[in-house]
C-alpha cells in the first residue's frame, strides 16, 4: 500500500464540527463505518497521527474489513504495534487479514501473499496461501489469478493442476493489455501452461472463462477488482480501445492453436 496526501484529497475528507460529533456518537454505538470515516478524516484531512491510529484501530475492532486490512499493512510494513489484535505483529496481521478476508478479496489476496512470501510461517503456509488466493478469486479479486495460476501449475501448496491453472491465466490475460509489461509476463506463463494441455481442454476453459468475463469484465458494472484494464480509472474510450486490443490478441491466439 502506497500513496500520498494532496491538498485536494484532504479537502475531500474534511468534516464539519457537527459531522465529527455525529460520527463519534455513531462509532461509540458500534458503527464501524463511522469509525472508519473518522480515520479517513484524521489521516487525510487533519493529519493527526495519534487520532488516526485510534480510529483505525476502533474501526478494525468493530469489524470494518478495509480498516482491518490497512491496520495489518501498518503493523506489517510500518512497524506499528499490534496492540490488542495479537500477541505478536505476525499474529495480529494474520488475525486481521483472516477476518477481513471474509468479505474482502483484496484482504484475502494480501493474506495469500503474506503466507506465500513467508511473512506468516505456519508449517502448511503454501497450502494456506493457495486457500487464501482461492477465497480472493471467489471475491472476484483479479490480483489473485496470477498467483493461483503459478501455484496450481507448479504444484505449490498442493497437487499440480494445469487445467485449473489455465483457467486463471486465461482470465488474467484477458484483463490486462497484452503489450504491457504485466501482460507480456502473463502471456509467457500462459503459453507454458498450454504446452501441458490439448486443444479440447483449452477450448473448454475458454468457454468457462468467456462466460465469467461476459458478466464481470465491464467498465463500470463488473465485480472484478482491480477493474479489468484499469476499469473506471481511465476514460471509457481508452478502455474500449484497450479492450479491443486484448480481444484481438485473444482471438488470434485461439485461431493459431485451433489450426495447429
Amino acid at each position: 500500500m502506497t500513496g500520498y496526501v494532496s491538498a485536494n484529497c484532504g479537502q475531500a475528507f474534511h468534516l464539519l464540527d457537527t459531522e465529527i460529533k455525529a460520527l463519534v456518537a455513531k462509532a461509540s454505538d458500534g458503527d464501524a463505518n463511522a469509525a472508519y470515516r473518522m480515520w479517513n478524516f484524521h489521516s487525510m484531512s487533519s493529519q493527526n497521527e495519534q487520532e488516526a491510529d485510534k480510529w483505525l484501530r476502533t474501526a478494525a475492532r468493530l469489524g470494518h474489513p478495509e480498516a482491518q486490512r490497512w491496520l495489518a499493512y501498518e503493523i506489517k510494513d510500518c512497524d506499528k504495534p499490534p496492540g490488542t489484535f495479537g500477541k505478536t505483529p505476525r499474529a495480529a496481521v494474520e488475525s486481521l487479514l483472516r477476518s477481513a478476508s471474509r468479505t474482502s478479496g483484496t484482504a484475502a489476496d494480501d493474506l495469500g501473499e503474506a503466507y506465500r512470501d513467508g511473512y506468516l510461517k505456519p508449517r502448511d503456509r503454501l497450502a494456506k496461501a493457495r486457500q487464501a488466493f482461492f477465497l480472493a478469486a471467489e471475491h472476484h479479486n483479479a490480483s489473485s489469478w496470477e498467483s493461483l495460476a503459478e501455484m496450481l501449475f507448479n504444484g505449490e501448496g498442493g497437487s499440480a493442476d494445469p487445467l485449473q491453472a489455465y483457467y486463471f491465466i486465461v482470465l488474467s490475460t484477458q484483463c490486462v493489455h497484452p503489450d504491457s509489461i504485466t501482460g507480456k509476463e502473463l502471456w509467457e506463463l500462459r503459453m507454458r501452461i498450454e504446452k501441458k494441455l490439448n486443444i479440447e481442454q483449452m477450448a473448454a476453459v475458454w468457454d468457462k472463462a468467456d462466460a465469467y468475463l461476459k458478466i464481470e469484465r465491464k467498465y463500470d458494472a463488473g465485480r472484478i477488482y482491480p477493474p479489468a484494464l484499469l476499469g473506471t480509472g481511465i476514460p471509457k474510450k481508452e478502455w474500449e480501445k484497450r479492450l479491443k486490443e486484448t480481444d484481438k490478441k485473444e482471438s488470434a491466439h485461439r485461431r493459431s492453436l485451433q489450426t495447429q
